[in-house]
C-alpha cells in the first residue's frame, strides 16, 4: 500500500475550475494543468488518498473500459511526485478529503498533467525584491 500524499504548500497552490486543476509550483515556476480523469487523480492523491483507494474511486467515476486504472493513478502519482507537487502526508488533518460522488460514470478519457513553463521567469520573481523600483512588478531588476 502507498503513502498517503498531499499539496506541497507553501511552494505549490492549486485550485480546480470546471473540472480543471490548475497548480502552480511556485519555487520552479512552472505552471500545470490537469483535466478530466486526471483532475480526479490529483483531487484525490492531494486529499491524502492511497494510490490503491483512489484507483477504487475512479474506477467508481469514470468508465474505465477494461483499461488498466492502477496504471494510471500510479503513472500520475510518479509525475506529481516527479514534479515536487505533491510529498509525503506527515500528520493528523492530511487525510483523506471526502468528494461527492459523480451523478453518473463518465466516460475514461487519459488526460495527463500538462507542464507550462512559459511564464516561470514571472513567477519566481519576488515582486517586493526583485522588481525595478521605477517599473515595479512584472520589470524585473536588471542584472
Amino acid at each position: 500500500m502507498t503513502e498517503p500524499l498531499r499539496a506541497n504548500t507553501p511552494d505549490v497552490v492549486a485550485e480546480t475550475v470546471d473540472g480543471e486543476a490548475l497548480i502552480v509550483n511556485l519555487r520552479t515556476g512552472c505552471y500545470y494543468t490537469a483535466s478530466g480523469a486526471a483532475e480526479a487523480v490529483w483531487s484525490l492523491l492531494c486529499g491524502g488518498e492511497t494510490t490503491e483507494a483512489a484507483t477504487r474511486a475512479l474506477a467508481a467515476q469514470f468508465d474505465g473500459d477494461g483499461r488498466d486504472l492502477s496504471g494510471y493513478v500510479a503513472g500520475l502519482r510518479a509525475k506529481f511526485l516527479d514534479e515536487e507537487l505533491l510529498v509525503a502526508a506527515a500528520g493528523p488533518g492530511d487525510g483523506p478529503v471526502a468528494r461527492p460522488a459523480p451523478a453518473a460514470r463518465q466516460p475514461f478519457l487519459a488526460e495527463t498533467l500538462t507542464k507550462f513553463t512559459d511564464m516561470q521567469e514571472l513567477l519566481i520573481l519576488d515582486p517586493v525584491h526583485d522588481v525595478e523600483e521605477e517599473a515595479g512588478w512584472p520589470a524585473a531588476r536588471r542584472a
